[in-house]
């Protein structure tokens, strides 16, 4: 079995900038979504938006700042 490393998940997604890419493991999945939820209502005002790719070959959560 593979160890996987987890990422801190609200500072990395606060201070990307737009463009900005972050990935995190699958494993990762629910909290990401549930953060991501969260900063899109906390910085409505800022405009704060991404897209989330979900790439199941690599385990991965893709997340890309666009606003």
């Amino acid at each position: 079995m593979t160890e996987v490393r987890k990422k801190p998940i609200s500072g990395e997604l606060r201070n990307l900038n737009v463009g900005g890419v972050v990935v995190f493991p699958m494993e990762q999945r629910s909290s990401v979504m549930s953060v991501i939820s969260r900063l899109r209502r906390d910085l409505i005002r800022e405009r704060w938006n991404c897209t989330i790719e979900e790439v199941k070959s690599k385990y991965e959560i893709v997340v890309t700042r666009v606003s």
